[in-house]
């Protein structure tokens, strides 16, 4: 019986490890305001809600995440990568 407790135990252990490692990264507004902020842009309303735009939902919302962004002064490379944090 202590075997099959044992065997059932780490079975479950590396079940567990499993779903654990193909958990994907959540990315989403906070990252790409993250993203915005480690590069020296003030995150305020506007940008809020340009990341939010982006959130997943296809290449519409993608790109009006990008075009919001450029249009506040955010530099076309970082709206891009910004936009991607937020749709991923």
């Amino acid at each position: 019986m202590k075997r099959v407790l044992a065997g059932f135990v780490g079975t479950a252990a590396l079940v567990g490890g499993m779903l654990t490692l193909a958990s994907p990264a959540q990315a989403n507004t906070n990252d790409c305001e993250g993203f915005l902020r480690n590069h020296g842009y003030v995150v305020k309303s506007k940008v809020r809600l340009a990341c939010k735009k982006g959130e997943p939902g296809g290449g519409i919302p993608k790109m009006l995440c990008r075009i919001d962004l450029k249009d506040l002064g955010v530099k076309e490379r970082h709206a891009e990568l910004a936009c991607d944090l937020a749709s991923a």
